[in-house]
C-alpha cells in the first residue's frame, strides 16, 4: 500500500481529497479509513447527480 497507493493518498497526492491517506507514517485511526465517512463520493459509489 505504501508503494503503491501512498503516493496519491497523502497529504498533497492527487487522491487527498478523498481523506484516506496510506503512508506508513500516519497513524490517525479517521486518516486511515477506520470509521471514516466517504467524503469523494461520485456516481461509483452509488450517489445520486
Amino acid at each position: 500500500m505504501d508503494s503503491n497507493c501512498a503516493p496519491c493518498h497523502r497529504e498533497g497526492g492527487d487522491a487527498q481529497s478523498s481523506g484516506l491517506w496510506l503512508q506508513w507514517s500516519v497513524e490517525d485511526p479517521l486518516r486511515l479509513g477506520i470509521c471514516k465517512p466517504p467524503v469523494a463520493a461520485g456516481n461509483g459509489a452509488g450517489a445520486e447527480l
